[in-house]
């Protein structure tokens, strides 16, 4: 397994730090599937990974959760473009 951590400076550990926690307030959903860490905890956070012996499956499993509730973007804008404009209306209703 891979795990790559960028180092920048220390600022730009805080400002993303910020935007983290703006983040989770608003409902980020990085937190949800565990796979969000602060700046200052992932050299921990990769150790531990790394040490674990399932981590590859425990992270695909993780991955797999995030993908099965997201929709394939593509599928919904070719069925949005062949059915349009009976699709407009559709999805319209839905909102």
């Amino acid at each position: 397994m891979r795990i790559i951590i960028g180092i920048g400076h220390p600022k730009e550990a805080h400002f993303w730090k910020n935007i983290i926690n703006n983040s989770m307030n608003d409902g980020y959903e990085g937190d949800k599937y565990g796979l969000l860490f602060y700046p200052d905890q992932a050299l921990e956070e990769a150790i531990s990974i790394l040490e674990d012996k399932n981590s590859k499956n425990e992270w695909r499993k993780r991955r797999e959760r995030l993908l099965s509730d997201k929709i394939d973007v593509t599928v919904w804008m070719t069925d949005f473009i062949e059915r349009y404009p009976e699709s407009f209306y559709e999805y319209k209703k839905k909102i």
